[in-house]
């Protein structure tokens, strides 16, 4: 999920002090200035930045979004220009983060009831949080104020990006409070909504509501379990299953102390696999964001063979060093200690060795317990980043069935690694600019879309997004 929508997320569980981005006002020039360092840091820092568009393409993005730029704009209005602009890059690892201010601001607006979740191409009523409460869980929407909700989805995409053309993660992100934050971005806090549910032919008119008031109105809804960062389960006799959820390890110890623990739960898990002659597992990463990187490695190594993952790693730059001509941003990215595994190029970038310690190989040593059984591996939407790498990694080097919905992380890899925040000094706004290109080794068809299922398995509205359940009828049907 994006930055900004886990800062709402939080705001609407609390009352903070409120003051309307919409009374502050910008000089012309002042935005020129944010809008100039946001350019400058992706053309020195990014080295994904002409991966899905040509320069051509970003010099023309840069200009029409540039030219939008008026005196007295608001807050709001160029915060509509940066997120437009991140989101024509197509790298899902590129945020922005508005200031408190208007996320304060869509906290106390009225806003649209509802909570809603993507299921089978159909958006469904998940929650309604209206003072009425007319709208039935599980009734799909049709229009919002005579608007298609699919012409409604694709205006409230633009505000955030994804990887390459990769859309269904975008839906997955408009879940819950992302619908109505972004709908509120995109057309304002109305005092009412008329929305037109699929089969019922009178429009229902809920009251908008503030955050607070949502909660207040809100019926109690399933809660589901926290999911733990990783899980062993025997299923049965023949079976078991592997949740990964993510690749981001507990921060309560240091990295060091998290990999150990990992490593020592996988090679349990697996050595217990052995014992009870386990022929079929299910490796979960429908859940998996991502996190540290070369867990997916060690996580990929007791299921197929060594191979070379990445094409290469790059960087542009390990500092940053940005000047409009008003302001000056200069910091190290990159740590000395790692800048030693990379070479610097004739162009000005910096490639990984080959042999180094975070070298390009999947992995670097076979484990004892290797599972050689029939593998299927769960995927989803918000499987992403390093998540997704380990999809690709299944895809690329074993023959396990992957079953689910397509990723949100590319096939071809991300740009992510170490992510610099840029604060924009006039109106705050602060965009994580990612530093490391990893360019997968794959078949250049895939390119652009995310890692796809053998079979695509979705789950229902009360699975919540979560593929274990469909995933393990589906195989124990078999």
């Amino acid at each position: 999920m994006n930055i900004t929508l886990s800062r709402f997320v939080l705001l609407i569980l609390c009352s903070c002090a409120w003051v309307s981005s919409a009374q502050q006002r910008f000089a012309k020039q002042q935005l020129l200035n944010d809008f100039d360092l946001l350019v400058e840091a992706n053309e020195e820092n990014n080295p994904g930045l002409y991966w899905y568009i040509s320069k051509q393409e970003w010099k023309a993005l840069v200009a029409e979004q540039r030219a939008r730029i008026t005196d007295s704009m608001d807050l709001r209005g160029f915060f509509r220009i940066i997120s437009h602009t991140i989101e024509g890059v197509h790298e899902d690892h590129m945020d922005a983060s508005p200031p408190a201010i208007l996320d304060e601001e869509v906290g106390k607006a009225s806003l649209l009831p509802v909570k809603v979740r993507y299921v089978a191409g159909k958006w469904l009523v998940d929650t309604d949080r209206s003072q009425e409460q007319t709208l039935p869980r599980g009734s799909e929407i049709v229009f919002i104020n005579g608007v298609p909700i699919e012409e409604i989805a694709t205006q409230l995409g633009k505000w955030f990006s994804s990887d390459g053309e990769i859309t269904r993660v975008k839906w997955s992100d408009l879940e819950g409070s992302g619908f109505l934050y972004y709908y509120y971005l995109e057309y304002g806090g109305q005092a009412t909504y008329t929305i037109q549910l699929a089969g019922i032919d009178t429009p229902i008119v809920v009251k908008g509501a503030t955050g607070k008031e949502q909660r207040k109105y809100a019926k109690a809804t399933q809660t589901l379990e926290e999911l733990p960062d990783y899980e062993y389960e025997v299923v049965n006799d023949t079976t078991a299953y592997l949740g990964l959820h993510t690749f981001a390890l507990s921060n309560t110890v240091p990295l060091l102390g998290r990999k150990a623990r990992f490593k020592r739960f996988l090679r349990r898990s697996y050595k217990d696999m052995q014992r009870r002659g386990i022929t079929t597992l299910i490796v979960d990463v429908s859940q998996n964001g991502g996190g540290n990187e070369g867990i997916e490695n060690l996580s990929y190594s007791y299921l197929g063979d060594n191979y070379q993952k990445y094409t290469a790693v790059r960087s542009m730059s390990p500092v940053i060093d940005l000047d409009n001509g008003t302001d000056q941003i200069k910091n190290r990215i990159v740590p000395k200690s790692r800048m030693k595994h990379y070479e610097l190029q004739p162009d000005g970038s910096y490639l990984r060795k080959p042999d180094a310690s975070y070298g390009l190989m999947a992995f670097k040593k076979k484990p004892k317990y290797a599972f050689t059984g029939k593998t299927f591996v769960a995927i989803g939407p918000i499987t992403y980043s390093g998540g997704s790498e380990f999809a690709t990694m299944m895809a690329e080097g074993t023959d396990a069935v992957l079953l689910g919905e397509e990723t949100g992380g590319a096939y071809n890899g991300n740009t992510s690694g170490y992510m610099y925040p840029v604060k924009l000094p006039t109106t705050g706004i602060v965009v994580e600019i990612p530093i490391l290109q990893f360019d997968m080794k794959i078949d250049p068809v895939y390119f652009g879309r995310g890692v796809m299922p053998d079979t695509k398995l979705t789950p229902t509205l009360d699975d919540a997004g979560r593929y274990r359940r469909v995933v393990t009828e589906w195989i124990l049907g078999q």
